[in-house]
């Protein structure tokens, strides 16, 4: 049975956190209010936490605007733009970045319907 990893009993060093996070990445794109949350209780510092954040999206590796336009377009087959909206709100993107994807989405509403 596969069990999962519990939070190690000592924090996890800055190049553990950026390790951990690009695994996490790699199975697929997480918003970065995601990531902060998941790693929030491995980090002795939340500095720690932003620094690799901050890392991860200049190296490319995490990107919130990529992530709501993939979201979106995976979405959009089967929820309208409203929920999708929704969805990604509870992801913590920013509202400019929501307005953008539900936007080119909006335009193929009522064919997907």
């Amino acid at each position: 049975m596969f069990q999962r990893p519990q939070a190690p009993s000592e924090p996890l060093s800055a190049a553990q956190l950026k390790a951990r996070a690009v695994r996490w990445l790699a199975m697929r794109d997480y918003t970065r209010a995601e990531l902060e949350k998941k790693l929030a209780p491995l980090a002795a510092e939340p500095a720690d936490i932003q620094r690799v954040l901050e890392g991860l999206a200049k190296g490319g590796w995490q990107s919130d605007d990529r992530f709501a336009r993939s979201f979106g377009r995976q979405k959009a087959s089967k929820q309208g733009s409203a929920l999708i909206a929704q969805a990604m709100r509870q992801k913590g993107l920013s509202d400019e970045l929501i307005r953008s994807a539900v936007a080119e989405l909006a335009q193929t509403d009522l064919q997907r319907a």
